[in-house]
């Protein structure tokens, strides 16, 4: 076969292979955030493809192998110097992947078969996206109209041209007319709204569960995953049951935290409507309170318990609330939900896209957010960990609401307007009337079950609380029943045809936040408890950064579940096993409220150092290595060849050498300015040993660092404050 003839073969399926590749080139940029522009991914991947299709047809596979295997055995030599270079460097991660991807697709486009199977695979993946809201960059839909446009063109001309045998020609002079196409597409408006499709609405449903379940097997193949996913977005606004969690980094929220010492549940969709597979609903409070939203009467109805218990007028509010404020960021995350933790009191110094919608019991925005989206509030974090806490919430929750006098309303107000300035309460005749109006509505809402409930469930509702004596004693037995259970990222395939509850409860036995949150609401409601499905994320206080900055992480989503007690309020209860110490977080009591002094926990070093006798060995990376006995070298024949040859090899062995230092060099600064704070400590102390073993004190094999600095306080008595604190910081 002639050049020009395997050019007519090849072109066309290397073009589609290309146009692919530059979608998935852009994707894999932004998710690794390799920081590259369109034009260089534009001429890495056309390079890339340019090099693999000359490799193909000029049959260099043995040459192009030769080079690979040349590159792995480098790779393999060095693998210490390269493993934490391609884990640190984003742009090494974005190009391999470029590269592996690009072999891939041009052996796959060489098939008609496969050439439709991965363009229906590639859309079928952003219908699902689109759905999720989660709208894929402008040029990865330009380039996958050109591909589908393609093959759409083959496949008809496959149709009514079943012989003909210059086909791949044919499609490739359709190229200036996809590329017209691709331009008018790029200059029309780009509606980056949701689908809302009725008619298709459910078929959309069925096809994105699909996907997600596939592409959640693939994601996690092999991979031990992190808690707080839910499925394959991190954060989502579904509330369905997904096979397997997955762990996605990127970030999604940047937050700072003004005084905040507690760890934080940030609502961001709730959900009403059990549905025997998942949840539905998006609850409207129809009601109406005035100018007053649901969240800030559920803050109100809260301090309003407090003050009948008597604790709002005097110090010991600090058992039960902390006042905190929040800024929130939106960073990689395109959604319509509003992030808030419970009894959010004010929201100010909004910068949106478009506007909030605030009277309902579900929060959120009428369009999607991006990373422009900005906004601050204030809140109380409760203590939950508190006995005074837990036996209030069991008197407050017997309150039944009928009606109060105007006087002792407008006390109530003074009272919160006093201690909290600025806080506006509902103007209202009878405050303890719309309190009940609404826990009506709450109770007509989140009661509510479907038939998929089994009869052996609601037996065992009924089983774990006999004993119980208050709602609160009720839901606290049931979320103590569920941490019996196993907590897994891989529950396995639901059967379609059973209750995911019942099939937690007496078949599985295991699951993630999302079932034992769903096994929590039901539980409840079967025992007369209003409950709501909620999903955020949940904030480990002890990964705040300086200054009180926080970043969330798509990793940190979480589900929980919400419980309404009349009288009190709506409160977080955690039922996913090992979670607990989330909620019920110890608080510090100040000594002027406990009566004596309190353990100063602010200078408490976060680990401890180990005892003498438990000193761990130095690292095997941080030892130093033996010097090795010089063999006592003959002396060659003097000749003119090895006057020649010894040269030679000694300027190439230092050329090397040079060449390896500075290239080790270059890569230890890279390492050392990407890592963490704790890993510049540690190759601090591996260069102090370095250097004072090649003066003569190296550290002895099984000799742990602070007796070695022990050792060298000797040889060094003037640096003895020195050795002290270099080894305090390391340890």
């Amino acid at each position: 076969m002639s050049l020009t003839e395997k050019l007519d073969k090849k072109m066309y399926p290397t073009l589609l292979a290309e146009i692919i590749l530059m979608a998935a080139a852009i994707q894999t940029n932004i998710l690794f955030e390799g920081g590259l522009s369109i034009k260089k991914l534009l001429g890495i991947t056309i390079g890339i493809m340019l090099v693999i299709l000359l490799v193909d047809l000029f049959r260099l596979y043995v040459v192009a192998g030769v080079v690979v295997v040349i590159a792995a055995g480098v790779a393999a030599w060095q693998w210490e110097v390269v493993l934490p270079f391609v884990k640190e460097s984003a742009l090494v991660k974005v190009l391999g992947i470029i590269f592996l991807a690009a072999v891939a697709l041009y052996i796959s486009q060489q098939f008609f078969s496969l050439r439709l199977a991965v363009c229906l695979g590639y859309w079928g993946a952003m219908i699902f996206l689109i759905h999720k809201d989660l709208f894929p960059v402008k040029q990865v839909m330009f380039f996958l109209v050109a591909e589908l446009v393609f093959v759409l063109a083959e496949v008809y001309d496959r149709i009514y041209y079943k012989k003909e045998t210059r086909r791949n020609k044919k499609m490739l002079s359709l190229s200036p007319a996809v590329l017209l196409l691709v331009i008018v597409l790029a200059v029309l408006p780009y509606n980056k709204e949701p689908l809302k499709w009725t008619r298709t609405k459910r078929l959309v449903n069925n096809i994105s569960r699909q996907l997600e379940l596939f592409i959640d097997g693939i994601r996690n193949w092999g991979e031990e995953l992190d808690e707080f996913g839910l499925g394959f977005t991190g954060y989502n606004e579904s509330g369905g049951f997904f096979s397997n969690k997955i762990k996605l980094d990127s970030e999604a929220l940047k937050l700072t935290m003004i005084g905040n010492e507690e760890h934080v549940y940030l609502i961001g969709n709730i959900k009403n409507e059990y549905l025997g597979n998942g949840w539905g609903g998006n609850p409207e409070n129809k009601k109406g309170y005035g100018d007053y939203s649901e969240y800030q009467l559920d803050t109100a109805e809260y301090l309003y318990a407090l003050y009948r218990l008597g604790v709002m007028t005097d110090n010991t509010n600090i058992w039960y609330i902390h006042f905190r404020k929040l800024a929130v960021e939106y960073e990689n995350i395109k959604t319509y939900s509003f992030f808030r933790p419970g009894k959010t009191l004010d929201i100010y110094d909004m910068e949106i896209n478009g506007k909030l919608i605030d009277d309902a019991d579900n929060i959120k925005f009428n369009k999607n957010q991006n990373q422009k989206t900005s906004y601050n509030l204030s809140y109380y974090a409760l203590n939950r960990s508190s006995a005074h806490v837990e036996k209030a919430i069991r008197e407050l929750s017997q309150y039944k609401y009928e009606t109060v006098a105007p006087a002792i309303y407008n006390e109530f107000a003074r009272v919160i307007r006093l201690k909290y300035g600025g806080i506006e309460l509902p103007k209202t005749e009878d405050f303890e009337k719309l309190l009940k109006e609404r826990a009506e509505y709450i109770r007509e809402t989140y009661l509510a079950l479907p038939d998929t409930v089994t009869d052996r469930t609601r037996s065992l509702a009924r089983k774990i609380t006999r004993d119980c004596e208050t709602d609160y004693d009720k839901m606290k037995a049931i979320v103590d029943f569920l941490s019996t259970y196993e907590y897994t990222t891989n529950p396995g395939k639901m059967p379609e045809d059973q209750d995911v509850v019942d099939y937690l409860l007496f078949d599985s036995k295991q699951g993630y936040c999302t079932y034992f949150a769903t096994a929590a609401a039901v539980l409840g409601r079967i025992v007369g408890i209003p409950t709501r499905y909620v999903q955020g994320y949940l904030l480990d206080v002890g990964r705040m950064e300086t200054l009180g900055r926080y970043t969330v992480k798509e990793e940190q989503a979480h589900a929980w579940v919400e419980c309404y007690f009349e009288g009190v309020c709506w409160l977080t209860f955690e039922a996913t096993p090992g979670n607990s110490d989330f909620l019920y977080q110890e608080w510090e009591i100040p000594a002027h409220i406990a009566g004596g002094k309190t353990e100063d926990t602010e200078n408490k070093p976060i680990e401890t150092l180990p005892d003498e006798e438990e000193e761990e060995e130095l690292p095997e990376d941080i030892k130093p290595v033996e010097k090795e006995e010089k063999e006592e070298e003959e002396e060659p024949e003097s000749t003119t060849k090895w006057f020649i040859v010894i040269p030679v090899i000694v300027v190439l062995a230092v050329a090397l050498w040079i060449i390896y230092l500075k290239v080790s060099e270059a890569l230890f600064w890279r390492r050392y300015e990407n890592s963490e704070n704790g890993e510049k400590v540690r190759l601090d102390v591996m260069m102090i040993l370095w250097i004072m073993g090649c003066a003569g004190n190296p550290i002895y094999e099984g000799e742990t660092i602070r007796r070695y600095f022990n050792r060298m306080k000797k040889h060094y008595p003037d640096k003895d404050t020195v050795l002290d604190n270099v080894c305090s910081i390391y340890m």
